[in-house]
């Protein structure tokens, strides 16, 4: 039996319900079988909107249709078409407020994003307006935004001034060609990053450094400027630029030679370098390694500074020589210094041209001796007419008993005249050993330095100042082991006459007996030598002693003392890396201390020094001597043993050489009045080196600068007059030997 569609309807109206508490979006409401109608999911809808559909089609109105069709009681269709309705006026309520919600979360989540959005907008703006650059937007060349740093920047208190204006107003008149030009090929510029003049509201330059970037403003395309204000730094940039622009031309008219080295290799030298070393462009000496620089035997000192410098050690001023273009010696004083040159690190060499200067010391130091001297002058002369004196005495015997009336051979007459020999030979002795002083003294060879006997050249400094010394106190001296100093004989003779005669000033006359010098030599703690000379003079004030020194002071009546001795003293003293002090005590007299450091203990000995006579064989000797006595006394004195040829000029000794007669040795006088013994020398040079070599130079003093050079250049032999006879043939047997043997 079928039920009926009451049951059905009234069985089905809890799924309706069922659905609807589910939520199910899709239902469907159809007739199954005659007068039955089944709600539920409808297979195949989307959602809420398909079951509205079938709705609003007629689709819940078929069982009507269907029931009267077949006759079927209405009331169940009634019944279902009201329900029908029912849920048809419930389901357009659920799909409107559906839609209603999904419009306010649509609208909502449009509310939340453009609120997003704005507060984005807003903390952009405030980073873009608190921005120390300048920010600025343009479209089509218009300003459409400013940041308050780009108001500050270009002078305007209002956005106002600015917005709405054409940016390229704002550049520089020199760049806006370039500006314009850029524009012109893309309304879009490729981001880039640069520099560029911009104009100040009141008209002054705007350096900036400036970032193009293209950037969407309201909805269009537009080019957004960050400008960085960058006046102050170029304006520092230019000064600086300035200033080393400044300092090159300083340093490049600076009377002081610079070079700068990198890796020990020049790398730039000033005009003063460049004149001073003779060189003639820079880039000759650029590039050259700082070892051959100076001459050969300052280059261990100049690696030694370069390498405490290495170190970090900072290095002393000092002087040395170096080598020209033109091959000269150029001495100068040098400071070396790490610097910072280009950004690397460098050695910056300063020197100055110390050899007029020298000079100039030099003629000085030769001057004061020569005052010394004259002061002396006297004293000297009394000192030779002592012996000159006796010596002519005896001579004058001498000739009487050999040829006057007095004349006769008997054996007591041999020993008389005997004896006055003797003591003529002594005095001429004393005679030599005071010129020998005196030529010591007069020397102008103040670069020959070597190891030097404190006490011989002390004995000469004695014996100039002897006569100034006895009539003021009694001399007493205490010679104790010292070592050889490394020094010039002239130089180091000028500081102890220059000490003893102050020594002897410092006492007043008229006591003798009662007065001392007292002249001390020893070695301190430190092996240097210790000259001292102490006197019981009158002493010096703390006042005095401090200006001792100083050049020009003096406490001696005019006409007495010039100022520069003691000043003198110290010069050399300390140019000999040596120290001099003094102590003194008003009324008890003066000590001054002269401290030198020793000499090498491997220091040769001075050239001219001649070992014990060497036997040889006869040999033939050619004597050139403008003097025609020396060339008899000599060839007397040779002629025993060897074959002597005397002439007196240079040019009769060339057409000897000329005609082909060999020599064994030749001795030369130095200074002639025709032909020099130098112009000899250079001629024999250019047809026989080993002549050249042979000769032995002879010389009663060199008193020309030329002569000192050329002495100081050559390596041959000189000996000085008047010359030791034992000397003379020793040196000559010694120099046939030598030859014969090679």
């Amino acid at each position: 039996m079928r039920p009926s569609t009451a049951k059905v309807i009234s069985f089905i109206t809890p799924s309706v319900a069922l659905c609807a508490v589910l939520g199910l979006t899709t239902i469907a409401l159809s007739v199954v079988g005659a007068g039955h109608i089944r709600v539920g999911p409808q297979r195949g809808s989307a959602d809420l909107y398909t079951a509205v559909a079938h709705l609003e089609r007629g689709s819940v109105y078929a069982p009507v249709r269907d029931a009267l069709a077949s006759r079927a009681p209405i009331w169940p269709a009634v019944t279902g078409l009201a329900f029908a309705a029912s849920l048809f006026v419930a389901i357009r309520a659920r799909v409107r407020a559906w839609r209603i919600a999904k419009a306010r979360a649509a609208a909502q989540r449009i509310s939340n994003v453009v609120c997003e959005r704005e507060r984005s907008e807003r903390n952009l703006r405030g980073v873009i307006e608190g921005l120390p650059d300048a920010v600025l937007i343009q479209k089509r060349g218009v300003i459409q935004y400013v940041n308050p740093a780009a108001l500050a920047l270009f002078g305007h208190p209002r956005a106002e001034d600015l917005i709405g204006k054409r940016s390229i107003d704002l550049v520089h008149p020199d760049e806006r060609e370039e500006v314009l030009r850029l524009r012109g090929e893309s309304p879009r510029l490729p981001p880039r990053i640069g520099t560029r003049r911009f104009v100040n509201r009141d008209g002054s330059t705007l350096w900036t450094e400036h970032t193009v970037t293209n950037v969407e403003f309201d909805g269009e395309p537009a080019i957004a400027l960050v400008i960085r204000d960058v006046t102050a730094r170029h304006r520092a940039e230019q000064a600086l630029h300035r200033t080393e622009k400044s300092f090159r031309t300083l340093i490049e008219h600076i009377p002081l030679g610079i070079l700068v080295l990198r890796d020990e290799k020049v790398i730039y030298a000033n005009t003063a370098w460049l004149r001073m070393c003779r060189v003639a462009l820079p880039h000759d000496i650029l590039g050259r390694d700082a070892r051959d620089i100076p001459i050969e035997e300052e280059r261990p000192m100049v690696e030694a500074r370069l390498a405490g410098l290495g170190r970090g050690e900072s290095q002393p001023a000092a002087e040395m020589r170096l080598r020209a273009e033109d091959g000269s010696t150029v001495r100068v004083e040098s400071r070396s210094m790490r610097i910072e040159f280009d950004g690397t690190p460098c050695i910056a060499v300063v020197a100055r041209d110390v050899g007029p200067e020298r000079e100039m010391q030099k003629r000085l130091m030769l001057s004061d001796r020569m005052v010394s001297i004259g002061t002396l002058a006297a004293g000297v002369a009394h000192e030779i007419n002592n012996p000159l004196a006796y010596i002519l005495a005896n001579l004058d015997f001498s000739l009487e008993m050999l040829r006057g009336p007095r004349a006769s051979p008997d054996a007591s007459s041999r020993a008389d005249i005997n004896d006055a020999l003797e003591q003529a030979r002594e005095g001429a002795g004393r005679v030599r050993a005071i010129v020998r002083d005196l030529k010591m003294f007069s020397r102008r060879d103040e670069e020959t330095i070597g190891p030097v006997d404190l006490e011989r050249v002390l004995e000469s400094s004695i014996n100039m100042a002897f006569n100034e010394i006895r009539h003021r106190g009694r001399l007493v001296k205490q010679f104790d082991a010292a070592p050889r100093v490394l020094a010039n004989e002239a130089r180091l003779g000028q500081i102890f006459l220059n000490l003893l005669v102050n020594a002897a000033q410092a006492i007043p006359d008229g006591d003798a007996e009662s007065n001392r010098i007292f002249v001390q030599t020893s070695t301190d703690e430190m092996g240097r030598a210790v000259v001292s000379v102490k006197d019981t003079g009158e002493g010096m004030t703390p006042e005095t002693q401090r200006r001792i020194f100083d050049p020009f002071f003096t406490t001696k009546p005019l006409g007495v003392g010039t100022g520069l001795g003691l000043a003198i003293c110290q010069s050399i003293v300390q140019s000999l890396g040596g120290e001099i002090e003094v102590e003194s005590v008003p009324g008890k007299g003066s000590t001054f201390r002269v401290f030198l450091p020793a000499a090498p203990s491997d220091a040769c000995a001075p050239r001219g020094a001649v070992d014990a006579p060497m036997k040889a064989g006869r040999g033939r000797v050619l004597l050139v001597d403008d003097e025609p006595m020396i060339g008899r006394a000599m060839e007397r004195l040779l002629a025993a043993e060897h074959e002597v040829i005397a002439v007196t000029r240079a040019d009769v000794a060339k057409a000897k050489l000329e005609s082909g007669e060999r020599f064994d040795v030749i001795l030369c006088d130095l200074m002639m009045p025709d032909v020099s013994g130098m112009e000899f020398h250079a001629w024999l040079r250019t047809r026989s080196q080993g002549d050249a070599d042979a000769i032995i130079f002879l010389t009663g003093g060199v008193f020309t600068e030329q002569a000192a050079a050329f002495v100081s250049d050559i390596p041959n032999l000189r000996l000085e007059k008047p010359i030791d006879s034992n000397k003379l043939r020793a040196v000559v047997n010694e120099r046939i030997a030598g030859r014969r043997s090679n």
